[in-house]
């Protein structure tokens, strides 16, 4: 069995609902909500079965990750992300 969200050559790594809950992404029904809200980490139909991409599932970490807690609500909120520190130049 391959581990999920490893970079191997070939085709791209296409997750399912079920791989991703087990990697702590939330519940089937979150993920479901997402969906349809046309919100979460972007999905393909392969046939009738929802797959989630690699690429996409990485850039959704990346766009949904934050440093600290106050960051974090107050970028939902105001859907841009915020700095909380400075540097002097």
């Amino acid at each position: 069995m391959q581990k999920p969200f490893t970079k191997e050559p070939g085709p791209e790594r296409l997750f399912t609902e079920k791989e991703l809950v087990e990697a702590g992404y939330g519940s089937r029904s979150k993920l479901a909500q997402d969906r349809m809200r046309g919100k979460g980490i972007p999905f393909i139909y392969q046939g009738a079965c929802v797959r989630y991409r690699e690429s996409d599932v990485l850039a959704w970490l990346e766009a949904n990750s934050a440093t600290h807690s106050l960051q974090w609500t107050s970028a939902r909120r105001s859907k841009t992300p915020i700095k909380l520190f400075t540097t002097p130049e």
